[in-house]
C-alpha cells in the first residue's frame, strides 16, 4: 500500500503503484466503472455497451463461482461475491428497463458506436498490460484461468476467444432483438390476415 507519510517525507510517488490503486484492472471492474457512468452519459450507444461489458463478467463468475465461493471467506469474497452480483443485476435492469436498443439499424446512434467502445475497452487492456499494471485484465493473454480451465493450446483459445466475444456475444445482443422483432411482425401479419 501506499504510505502516505512516505510519500509526504520524502516527496517519492510509486506511479505504478498508485495506477495499480486507482485504475480499474479486471474486466468486471470495468463493467463497474461503466456501469456507474452510464446514467451520466445516458446514451442508447452507451447502455449497449454497457449491458455487453457487464453481463459477460458476472455469467463467467457465477458459472465457475470457485473465485468467490471458498470454504472460508474473508472481505475479499464477500466484495468479489457482491460486485458481480451488482454487475448481474445492473446489467439485466439496463435491458429490461428499456435503456438500450439492440436493433443493427437505427437512426440515431449507429452501431459502430459500440463496436468502437468495445475497441477502446480491449486497447485499454493491452494499454494495462503494456504498463506493466494488469498481467491480464481481459483474459486473452496466455496461461490465463479460463485457458487453464478448458485445457487447450494458447492458439486455438485465442481464436475462439475472439470468434466468441467479437463474433458471438457482442453480436448475439442484436440478433436475438432482431428476432424477436421479426417474429412480432409475423405475428401482426398473420393477426391483420385473419381478421380480414
Amino acid at each position: 500500500m501506499i504510505n502516505s507519510n512516505y510519500i509526504l517525507e520524502s516527496g517519492h510517488i510509486d506511479w505504478h503503484h498508485v495506477f495499480y490503486i486507482l485504475l480499474p484492472r479486471p474486466w468486471y471492474a470495468l463493467g463497474c466503472w461503466t456501469l456507474m457512468i452510464s446514467p451520466f452519459i445516458n446514451r442508447k450507444s452507451f447502455y449497449n455497451y454497457t449491458a455487453m461489458v457487464c453481463l459477460l463478467p458476472a455469467i463467467v463468475f457465477f458459472a465457475y463461482p470457485e473465485a468467490g465461493f471458498k470454504n472460508i471467506i474473508r472481505f475479499e469474497e464477500v466484495y468479489s461475491i457482491t460486485t458481480h452480483t451488482l454487475l448481474l443485476i445492473g446489467s439485466i435492469l439496463v435491458m429490461t428497463l428499456g435503456k438500450t436498443d439492440f436493433r443493427y439499424k437505427r437512426s440515431k446512434e449507429p452501431v459502430w458506436i459500440e463496436i468502437l467502445l468495445i475497441t477502446l475497452l480491449f486497447s485499454y487492456g493491452i494499454f494495462l498490460i503494456i504498463a506493466d499494471i494488469e498481467k491480464d485484465p481481459l483474459f486473452f493473454m496466455p496461461g490465463n484461468d479460463v485457458m487453464e480451465i478448458v485445457g487447450i493450446k494458447y492458439s486455438i483459445y485465442l481464436v475462439i476467444y475472439v470468434v466468441f466475444v467479437f463474433g458471438l456475444w457482442n453480436n448475439s445482443y442484436y440478433l436475438i432483438n432482431y428476432l424477436r422483432l421479426k417474429n412480432k411482425e409475423t405475428k401482426t401479419l398473420k393477426q391483420k390476415d385473419l381478421s380480414s
